[in-house]
């Protein structure tokens, strides 16, 4: 019988995030992760707090990426690349409000107030462009596969399917097959939906593609965001997306997500381009568009971290410590993300 403080039930971003706040609290922990393909290894991998459809501040942006940036930088190798998101404007009136938001004193530091005017020649565009700084790429499939590599030396990773029917629930804490903890934290993404304890969670899945192609001619060197994001990988290869859709029939790569994505690429570059991989994922988004942390309302021993969304790449580092946070020393979780706002609801 293993015994340790804490077990995790799934590893993308929100399942890292909790593993690296024990490691701060040195507590002992336990993971056990189904080994497919989460939203988190198929995400873009864009470290950025600004909304560039309106050049406005995401919800305490710069907080979350300060708090990320600590940790993601604190990784040998490092996982994260510095580069700027370039903007082309399709009007006067965005390069104007691309000027005011450069004056609002959060958003300015992420904003570079000289613009691009000569744009590369692949690119349809027929105004000038803003730059975005202090902005980059995570490779987030290094850095969790790195982790799991650690966590297996340590032998406390479990590459396996949760059943449910095995967790037993005591007083004490909980036992699953022959590994006891005090508490267990589930970080399982949209698939949460399976779960017996939260599923009651309003947690909406949608599913995201993305493409890889292949275009000797794009030559960008650095991310485009003009309707879809343009994100260059290396070796004149690129990922081009995300589509958004509630309604799917699986979490395959589909045909119709495909033929969108291809149809507005050509309206975005002039160069001939190879469609080389197609990538699909499913995340877990919440009406409100914040995350959801805390403990069940009735085993106080099962505890959540989930709905990341699209924004999991900056909230994870300091929401996984807040949950920590909470669970052993009672620090109080912000009301707009505790498990609490859904518990309300629900009385009559």
């Amino acid at each position: 019988m293993k015994k340790v403080n804490y077990l995790i039930v799934g590893y993308g971003l929100a399942g890292f995030a909790v593993h690296q706040a024990l490691k701060e609290a040195k507590r002992s922990f336990h993971v056990i992760d189904a080994a497919k393909n989460p939203a988190s290894l198929v995400a873009g991998g864009l470290v950025n707090p600004i909304v560039l459809k309106k050049f406005n501040m995401s919800w305490k942006g710069e907080y979350w990426y300060e708090q990320a940036m600590q940790v993601y930088q604190s990784f040998e190798p490092n996982p994260f690349t510095p580069m700027p998101f370039l903007r082309p404007f399709k009007n006067k009136q965005e390069q104007n409000d691309w000027f005011m938001a450069c004056e609002r004193p959060k958003a300015k530091a992420f904003l570079a107030s000289e613009l691009v005017k000569i744009l590369p020649n692949s690119l349809q565009a027929e105004h000038q462009a803003g730059q975005t700084q202090g902005t980059g790429l995570l490779n987030i499939a290094q850095l969790l596969q790195n982790q799991k590599n650690e966590l297996q030396k340590q032998k406390a990773y479990t590459a396996a399917s949760f059943d449910y029917q095995q967790l037993e629930i005591r007083e004490d804490g909980v036992q699953y097959a022959d590994i006891k903890a005090d508490k267990l934290v589930f970080c399982e993404g949209a698939q949460i939906k399976n779960n017996p304890y939260f599923k009651d969670l309003p947690i909406v899945p949608n599913k995201g593609e993305y493409l890889i192609i292949h275009s000797p001619q794009l030559q960008l060197e650095q991310v485009v965001k003009a309707g879809y994001f343009i994100i260059p990988l290396g070796d004149n290869r690129y990922k081009v997306g995300a589509t958004y859709a509630r309604k799917f029939e699986d979490e395959q790569p589909s045909a119709s997500a495909k033929s969108e994505i291809i149809k507005k690429l050509k309206q975005i570059i002039n160069c001939d381009f190879e469609v080389v991989d197609q990538l699909a994922g499913v995340r877990p988004t919440l009406g409100d568009r914040k995350p959801v942390m805390g403990r069940h309302q009735e085993h106080e021993q099962l505890y959540v971290l989930n709905g990341f969304g699209s924004r999991g790449i900056l909230y994870a580092p300091e929401m996984g410590r807040m949950l920590v946070a909470y669970s052993e020393k009672q620090q109080p979780l912000p009301s707009e993300l505790a498990i609490e706002r859904f518990y309300a609801s629900r009385q009559p």
